[in-house]
């Protein structure tokens, strides 16, 4: 099962690689949005559409950032955090989870396949810039908000294709936390999100989750910085789960940051731009002549936030 998702990347990198193949895949994206301030494209590759969002004030390639977005929820979700990335200098790429938006399928897939299918269809996305003037695969970073989260730290512990840094909001790497909420029992065709009510079904995703979980190649992911923000009273994502996985990094040589909201349930907050932004700039700057103003940026920072992400 683990090595099912380096298998899909290659495969996606033996056919980006042909550039025939590339360019009429790329002939077919389509601008969505342009003023003084931003470009908003839509894309299509490997069936994962998705945006990227790229601010007029730079020039020249830039880091990537994925951003991923929740249950039932779609790229447009995340526009609002893209903007402010992209602001800083970052090219942020918001995918259709598969099985989500645009990203259909006519399979029906349960809530690890989407993770699994999701962090597969990231690294053809990398591949899709790989001749791009002004996305930079080879500086890029994923972050999400709960089961986006949860796919950019899936694809931390078992892509070969390993990112700058790893943010995740409302999400967790214990996946064994999770087996009591009744959310994650979800299965999705054509778009549509349907409780998973046969038992046969939810105990295989169970083995899945349980066997895939990303604390269980911990070595590994914590290569990669790790931010995570959740909230002390979150009834999806346990606390417990979290603070047990920051006792087993510290086993581990790491660059983890776990920030724990007392009054914060599961749903994105106000300060969490503000948190992506000094990351970011710390670990993945768009320039080293730019990490004095990322740091700036990152204090006084604003966004329009949801009420709550998509779970």
């Amino acid at each position: 099962m683990k090595g099912l998702l380096w298998i899909c990347l290659t495969v996606s990198i033996i056919l980006t690689s042909c550039g025939r193949i590339q360019k009429a895949q790329k002939e077919e994206a389509a601008l969505v949005e342009s003023d003084e301030n931003y470009l908003v494209t839509k894309h299509e590759w490997s069936g994962m559409y998705f945006y990227d969002i790229v601010s007029r004030k730079w020039e020249g390639r830039r880091p990537l950032v994925l951003f991923l977005h929740g249950l039932g929820g779609k790229k447009e979700d995340v526009i609002a955090y893209a903007r402010d990335l992209a602001d800083q200098g970052y090219v942020v790429v918001a995918p259709d989870c598969v099985g989500h938006g645009e990203s259909k399928t006519t399979e029906t897939l349960n809530f690890f396949d989407v993770i699994e299918r999701t962090a597969a269809g990231c690294g053809s996305i990398l591949e899709y810039y790989q001749n791009s003037d002004y996305g930079d695969p080879s500086r890029f970073s994923l972050a999400g908000i709960s089961m986006g989260g949860m796919t950019a730290l899936y694809f931390g512990a078992y892509s070969q294709l390993q990112p700058t840094a790893i943010i995740s909001i409302c999400a967790t790497a214990d996946w064994e936390s999770l087996l009591g909420t009744k959310e994650i029992y979800t299965k999705f065709r054509s778009g549509e999100g349907i409780a998973i009510t046969d038992e046969g079904e939810r105990n295989q995703m169970v083995i899945s989750m349980v066997q895939n979980s990303p604390d269980h190649n911990l070595e590994y992911l914590l290569q990669v910085p790790i931010l995570m923000i959740n909230g002390r009273e979150d009834e999806i994502v346990p606390v417990s789960g979290i603070e047990a996985f920051e006792v087993k990094a510290g086993l581990y040589s790491n660059h983890l940051e776990c920030i724990i909201q007392d009054g914060r349930g599961h749903e994105v907050g106000d300060t969490d731009l503000n948190n992506i932004i000094r990351f970011l700039g710390e670990y993945m700057p768009v320039s080293a002549a730019q990490d004095a103003s990322l740091e700036e940026a990152g204090e006084t920072g604003t966004k329009e936030v949801p009420d709550e992400p998509d779970e």
